[in-house]
């Protein structure tokens, strides 16, 4: 065995602790999204406790405990919401709807002053409380940017974009382009979202798959979540029309091809389905959640089932 004089031992040891430092220095703020093997999406009725034992490598959640800003998750309790039984660093994303308006967040003082501020458009029949908003308007973007703020500051890893499809729902004025606008919205929260908690700060969508080939908005993201590929079509317990699922996964192939994480989510009706999804998901490289649509259980049906391979 040799040893080394110890001058030339200490340089040894100050190269190697400088390489190990200068390795870990562009990883610090590096997220495991491509390491994402299961997911779970819930927004209401969360409890701590169940989230800290769960094994799931991404939770998507409000950025509050009922969905205002006086109940909102602290820094302490989302670091708390990160713990991984394991030991597995577990990645949190904050849901955020910036196609639509809700009665109980922090920006909402009535619809008068809503629409006197020029956003609000017409209401949701489908969910009480929900308003489509005008998403072209600098009073809407303007509140989109304080809540991007809110989740990077509590210390979530990314952020769940909701709603980007009510560009096809809201016509804005003569000579603007709806889903030219739209993706232009997606890429101005992201460069604000990173410019404040890092590049690797996480851009989801939800929906909205033909988005996926316009100019920039690819690269754009980090990632796609898509609703009813298979089941729980329009609503319903049904399956979804294998036309659509085709032209879906089309769609989504881009996605996965570009090594972007894909989130698959199906409201199936029971334990026949939620196998039959999980396996056809796997199949096209998405990670896949079977769960209930009020989004109000962690485990969903995925759980509810025997695990297979």
């Amino acid at each position: 065995m040799h040893k080394f004089p110890s001058k030339i031992l200490t340089s040894l040891l100050s190269i190697v602790l400088l390489v190990e430092v200068s390795a870990q220095s562009p990883q610090s703020d590096q997220k495991p999204w491509s390491q994402v093997r299961s997911f779970g999406y819930q927004l209401q009725d969360l409890r701590v406790e169940e989230v800290i034992d769960s094994p799931l490598d991404l939770l998507i959640l409000d950025y509050s405990e009922d969905g205002s800003h006086e109940e909102r998750w602290s820094k302490r309790d989302v670091a708390r919401l990160k713990q991984h039984p394991q030991g597995n660093p577990r990645l949190l994303l904050a849901y955020l709807s910036i196609g639509e308006a809700e009665n109980y967040r922090f920006y909402w003082h009535g619809k008068k002053r809503a629409k006197r501020a020029g956003w609000l458009a017409r209401r949701n029949r489908d969910w009480s409380g929900h308003y489509r908003a005008r998403y072209w308007r600098r009073s809407w973007r303007e509140i989109m940017e304080v809540y991007i703020d809110h989740i990077v500051d509590a210390g979530f890893d990314g952020v769940y974009l909701d709603r980007v499809d009510v560009y096809r729902e809201v016509e804005p004025p003569e000579g603007i382009s709806a889903k030219d606008n739209m993706v232009e919205f997606v890429k101005a929260l992201a460069t604000r979202a990173r410019a404040r908690g890092g590049e690797n700060f996480g851009i989801f969508v939800q929906n909205a798959e033909e988005l996926l080939t316009e100019p920039g908005y690819l690269e754009t993201i980090t990632g796609i979540g898509r609703e009813e590929i298979y089941f729980g079509f329009e609503g319903s317990k049904k399956a979804v029309p294998s036309t659509q699922t085709a032209q879906i996964e089309q769609a989504l192939s881009a996605a996965v091809n570009a090594g972007k994480l894909v989130l698959s989510v199906d409201y199936p009706k029971g334990l026949k389905q939620t196998i039959s999804a999980e396996k056809r998901a796997k199949s096209q490289g998405f990670v896949h959640l079977s769960t209930v649509r009020k989004l109000n259980d962690l485990k969903g049906w995925s759980y509810h089932k025997k695990r297979f391979r």
